[in-house]
């Protein structure tokens, strides 16, 4: 073998070693973890401008919904109040008519402005330690660690809010109100 043909087999074979040591470092890189590009930003933004929420009107929403599991009794309670021909309603109790304008349009302000502060989890199997199981989902009934459900619908029925407030962050203030959340769906 002369050494020109010597030279193009080096040649070729750290070609081919630089290769594979690119192909393994493309195959063994670590992949963009789902979840964390949203740590900061508001549950329900408005999609054209990110940091208002998606309604702040408090006219938009027609009905709130409030579901918690009691896991001690197993029992769910429900409190429901829609706006029916002009009125706001108890549905629960035969559509007694109830004054809940104010009430609403605070629980409506204090959640749409709601941030996600850090990713806890992306595991379902970690939902009853964070104490955010959905009350409304009977499957969920034999595990412990259900959350308070918020749902707050317009007209049509479609959710501006729907989210479910767990246990409250260990070791945070009381001053910061810092709960586990997550969007229902």
């Amino acid at each position: 073998m002369n050494a020109s043909t010597k030279t193009i087999v080096y040649v070729a074979a750290a070609l081919a070693a630089v290769g594979l040591a690119f192909l393994e470092h493309q195959r063994a890189k670590p992949r963009p973890v789902e979840g964390y590009e949203e740590v900061g930003t508001l549950f329900y933004p408005d999609p054209d401008s990110p940091e208002q929420p998606l309604f702040d009107d408090p006219s938009e929403a027609k009905s709130l919904l409030l579901a918690v599991f009691d896991d001690e009794s197993e029992e769910l309670d429900t409190f429901e109040i829609a706006h029916r021909d002009g009125v706001w309603r108890l549905v629960d109790y035969n559509g007694y008519p109830t004054d809940a304008q104010t009430q609403l349009a605070k629980t409506l302000a204090s959640v749409s402005m709601v941030r996600r502060e850090a990713l806890q989890t992306r595991r379902k199997s970690d939902h009853a330690e964070l104490g955010v199981l959905d009350p409304l989902d009977e499957d969920s009934y034999v595990e412990q660690g259900h959350g308070e459900r918020v749902t707050i619908s317009d007209e049509d029925g479609k959710p501006l809010v729907d989210l479910i407030i767990g246990k409250r962050v260990p070791d945070s203030e009381p001053s910061e109100n810092l709960y586990f959340v997550r969007r229902a769906d």
